[in-house]
């Protein structure tokens, strides 16, 4: 079983328009899973692609191992999903907690499950099921709190230390400085960076519009500002004036996205995790610790051990604004940080606001082109 998502261009206003098919083992289109997943992709909400993958292959786990019964076996999977008993999806839940499964990954798949079995019940999917099976909420056990696994300061020096081009020193470094999702980065154009050249130059930080996805019609949904440090600011300026970069042919003027691989090449989320995890081993840093959620993390550190807020609660709000996070919960996981380690770490830190901090990460790690040197086809830095 798979899900297969493509796009078709619209013949009258020339938008992008995606579309999705859930195919059984048979190849065949099932029809329920194929409308409710196309109902996301719709959604004026803006779920993203990668929320309808992940509930599509959360799916198709459900449905091979229902599928796989005898009991089964005269009726298409369509029909299945129509007369499922509800006690079903409680034994199937159960059995993935007997398993090697995360809780947080059983409570998503509870979640898909949930909104599948709900969708069936309303008018939209022609109310094929009475109940869902959900009238009571979730089935699931609520996921273990992880505590989260901050990348300090020294760490990103260290890393950036150990990456052999500017370009890429300077995307970490912005990663860093303002928290963005890693899936948030190739949606940050060129252009973006450059609207920042109008506001003061006595601003120490500066709004930087992060684009949304783009909904059904392709109108762009979840865009928001966050802010990044002169400092930062005026790194990727020296990157961008870099021949390298000027002379780039992917994207034009208008939307040349703001970060490019060494090679002049669209980013992609998986380049930039293998850049850091590649970065962490040179730098004799467990990979483990280094990861794009993780710098994420080191950002909300940063905020919480800074001078923005006037206290802990305004600087959970200010992480909240600045991530995009809907919901203050899904902040609050930096409540479990007791709020006198920022104080502590503020009577020992020698830099107290966080444009101070960007600006030391910058000149101890800063690579000017005059120490790139080429050597297997790639540009390395000359060691510090």
């Amino acid at each position: 079983m798979e899900a297969h998502i493509y796009q078709t261009q619209s013949n009258t206003d020339g938008q992008l328009q995606r579309h999705i098919a859930f195919f059984d083992n048979e190849e065949r289109i099932v029809s329920l899973p194929t409308r409710w997943l196309q109902s996301l992709l719709d959604n004026p909400k803006g779920y993203s692609v990668k929320s309808v993958k992940t509930y599509a292959q959360n799916l198709k786990y459900f449905c091979e191992t229902i599928a796989s019964s005898d009991r089964w076996a005269h009726l298409t999977l369509d029909e299945i999903l129509r007369v499922l008993p509800v006690g079903l999806i409680d034994h199937y839940l159960k059995s993935l907690q007997v398993g090697a499964l995360k809780s947080a990954t059983i409570r998503n798949r509870d979640v898909t499950l949930k909104s599948f079995f709900e969708w069936m019940t309303t008018a939209d999917a022609g109310r094929v099921r009475q109940k869902s099976g959900y009238e009571n909420g979730l089935k699931s056990l609520p996921p273990h709190n992880r505590m989260p696994r901050f990348v300090t300061k020294q760490q990103v020096i260290q890393l950036l230390n150990s990456i052999h081009n500017e370009s890429q020193r300077a995307l970490i470094h912005f990663m860093f400085d303002s928290g963005v999702r890693v899936s948030e980065v190739p949606r940050i154009l060129k252009s973006d960076i450059d609207a920042l050249e109008f506001w003061p130059e006595h601003m120490c930080y500066l709004p930087l519009l992060i684009g949304g996805s783009k909904a059904r019609g392709g109108e762009l949904v979840k865009e928001r500002y966050t802010l990044i440090s002169r400092a930062v600011y005026s790194r990727i300026k020296r990157y961008h004036n870099t021949p390298k970069f000027r002379f780039s042919k992917f994207g034009d003027s208008k939307g040349r996205p703001a970060f490019l691989t060494v090679h002049g090449k669209a980013l992609t989320e998986g380049s930039i995790s293998k850049l850091m995890r590649d970065a962490a081993i040179r730098a004799e840093i467990d990979p483990r610790l280094i990861s794009p959620h993780n710098l994420r993390h080191g950002a909300a550190l940063s905020i919480l051990k800074s001078e923005h807020g006037k206290d802990y609660l305004e600087k959970l709000v200010i992480i909240q604004k600045q991530f995009g996070h809907s919901h203050i919960t899904s902040t609050e996981q930096y409540t479990q940080i007791p709020p006198q380690l920022f104080t502590q770490l503020n009577e020992t830190a020698e830099i107290k606001t966080r444009f101070e901090e960007a600006q030391e990460i910058f000149d101890r790690t800063f690579l000017p082109q005059k120490l790139h040197k080429e050597r297997r086809g790639h540009k390395n830095a000359a060691s510090h």
